[in-house]
């Protein structure tokens, strides 16, 4: 497994990292002493047509909260501006500034038969983001914020 100088050869990387994970000697066979031609060797991580699987348990499905942005647009905008101004880091003021400058602004338009997401939606969001950093300025927790896809804050950042 080891040559001269110590160093892993590169021969014997995959089964080093199977014996790591602790698969030991199942999964594919590198040694090719089978006398059937065939490379691979079917253990307990593969499936009936040769593919292998790396989750035993099933994925858990996590409860979502509500949007915090539709409180922030409706709620703290009107009433609790000290707390608009918290999460976005602009006045009310400000923020319908900017949704009027953009407001005729093409890339908010497209020629397909699925909406875009309310342009102050669009604006709350990338406010957001913008406004933060470490952990909460993750494409995650933003999405989680807003519940909208992590995709989605991509695109509206």
């Amino acid at each position: 497994m080891f040559d001269t100088s110590g160093e892993i050869s590169s021969s014997d990387e995959d089964e080093l990292m199977l014996m790591l994970l602790g698969h030991g000697d199942e999964g594919w066979d590198s040694d090719d002493d089978d006398d059937d031609g065939d490379d691979t060797d079917m253990g307990e991580g593969a499936d009936d047509e040769g593919q292998s699987w790396c989750y035993e348990m099933p994925c858990i499905e996590l409860p979502c909260r509500p949007a915090y942005l539709p409180h922030v647009l409706t709620v703290q905008k009107h009433e609790h501006q000290d707390h608009f101004h918290l999460a976005l880091h602009v006045s009310p003021n400000t923020f319908n500034c900017i949704l009027e400058q953009i407001l005729d602004d093409p890339v908010f338009s497209n020629n397909s038969p699925n909406g875009q997401l309310p342009m102050d939606t669009q604006l709350t969001t990338a406010l957001y983001h913008f406004g933060h950093n470490g952990n909460a300025a993750s494409g995650q927790h933003v999405a989680n914020w807003a519940r909208v896809g992590k995709g989605t804050v991509t695109l509206v950042t």
